[in-house]
């Protein structure tokens, strides 16, 4: 389980671009093909995977591979948040963005 902290870190970073989205690919049938570490869990692994309710899965654009998939990046590792996770985080970002865009109007 993430930190508000944590949270607060990764809803920033996602604003400022440098998170790749699970929700990003389209069709929803590449991602393991573009995080390919889930190609490699065992049944023990998805089982706590699916206990602990990932719902969204996210990784840092600085860890891509040199390959990619469709033009999707492509990355040998990846988080995962839960769905309180990733409530949580929507405000977080949605508080940023609004920060974000009313310090940039007194530019």
């Amino acid at each position: 389980m993430k930190t508000t902290d944590e949270l607060k870190q990764l809803a920033m970073d996602i604003i400022d671009g440098k998170v790749f989205l699970s929700s990003m690919v389209n069709p929803q049938e590449l991602i393991p093909q573009v995080f390919m570490a889930l190609m490699f869990l065992n049944k023990e692994q998805v089982e706590k995977w699916n206990e602990n309710r990932a719902f969204f899965l996210y990784e840092y654009y600085s860890q891509a591979s040199p390959a990619n998939i469709n033009g999707y990046p492509v990355f040998t590792s990846f988080n995962a948040l839960s769905e309180d996770e990733t409530l949580s985080l929507n405000v977080f970002m949605k508080e940023y963005k609004m920060k974000k865009e009313e310090f940039l109007k007194n530019v």
